[in-house]
């Protein structure tokens, strides 16, 4: 059963999307569905299963299950007329252009011995950290993500500016019960000019509010 759920995939070559049902007695199945997250996400395995058991009931009481329409192909190609447009390619070429790749490999050089240490925020603590949002008119994700990209600053060492991938989710109506992944991953710039560490948190973190809404 492991080997079925916790397998690599061969994008070239294997099947990408499986079930399995394995017979231990007349009383007793286990079924196994496995797809390669390009094919589905969360709602969509979600999804799947639900109307796998619609059909299951429908055959079981002799009736014919009716199929619901399949938007996802009409998703994709919403998606490739708004941003796949020689306008969006020469943005994102300008904003890329100088970021480089982080040598997260390898490690910092620390002197006398290496201690793992973990921080545990609990409610107090990210009740002050809402309260520092709040004030600054940012959210705890950005928070977060403007902590994340100055621990990327120092430990990967980055002398230029680098980027990390958001991934993005969310379905029309229209599309809220239709079989498909719907994630999409959007860079996101850390400039060098703003993770100097010579800005004032308050003002990095504002640089980091208005890269999204660029």
């Amino acid at each position: 059963i492991e080997s079925l759920i916790y397998r690599s995939y061969d994008l070239k070559s294997d099947e990408l999307f499986s079930n399995t049902l394995i017979h231990h007695s007349d009383s007793h199945y286990t079924f196994i569905f496995a797809a390669h997250h390009l094919l589905l996400d969360g709602i969509g395995s979600t999804i799947y299963l639900q109307q796998l058991m619609a059909i299951y009931e429908s055959l079981s009481g002799n009736q014919l299950w009716q199929s619901s329409p399949a938007y996802f192909i009409d998703y994709i190609e919403q998606n490739r007329k708004q941003y796949d447009t020689p306008k969006v390619k020469k943005y994102w070429r300008q904003q890329l252009q100088a970021v480089e790749a982080l040598d997260y490999p390898t490690p910092r050089v620390i002197k006398g011995e290496f201690k793992q240490q973990k921080l545990l925020i609990n409610d107090n603590k990210f009740k002050d950290i809402k309260r520092y949002c709040r004030r600054h008119g940012i959210t705890p994700a950005i928070y977060f993500k403007g902590l994340y990209g100055l621990l990327l600053k120092t430990v990967c060492r980055a002398d230029e500016s680098f980027s990390i991938y958001e991934i993005l989710s969310g379905r029309y109506k229209e599309h809220r019960n239709t079989l498909g992944c719907y994630y999409q991953q959007i860079p996101f710039v850390f400039n060098k000019k703003d993770v100097d560490f010579t800005t004032g948190i308050a003002d990095y973190y504002n640089q980091v509010k208005n890269y999204l809404r660029v």
